[in-house]
């Protein structure tokens, strides 16, 4: 399968939030991250934004939370010899709600994710990859 191809490089690794600015707000230490898992991809986020419908956020965090096969999923190299996946899933407790997910992996261990939600403000993530402990 295609994920597959992205699993060879971040199999069992995890998406982790590094660092402060003052437009940014660290998640480090958290349990936020994105796992690629055979054809299913697993993300759990901190969402700090603006819901754009009412109603409530379908759970009781109030993060994004996805978890199963994409609708789609791409793969790609730039020039620069970026990787980038973007992959279309829905929310693991809103079945309403959709997001449309950007990952981009810049160099050997710097990753940043770009989140649209059908329901939110689009959130920007940054991180590294780091090995999940067996």
């Amino acid at each position: 399968t295609r994920t597959g191809e992205f699993q060879k490089l971040v199999n069992s690794d995890l998406i982790n939030n590094n660092g402060n600015t003052i437009s940014k707000i660290s998640l480090s230490g958290s349990d936020n991250f994105i796992e690629f898992k055979n054809d299913s991809i697993i993300g759990h986020l901190s969402y700090y934004g603006v819901r754009q419908l009412p109603g409530d956020y379908g759970n009781k965090d109030g993060g994004v939370n996805f978890n199963g096969v994409p609708k789609s999923i791409e793969f790609k190299k730039t020039k620069k010899r970026y990787k980038k996946i973007k992959f279309k899933i829905k929310d693991e407790n809103n079945s309403t709600e959709s997001y449309q997910v950007w990952v981009s992996l810049k160099s050997k261990n710097y990753v940043s994710v770009s989140l649209n939600s059908s329901h939110r403000s689009s959130i920007y993530y940054s991180g590294s990859i780091v090995k999940q402990k067996d």
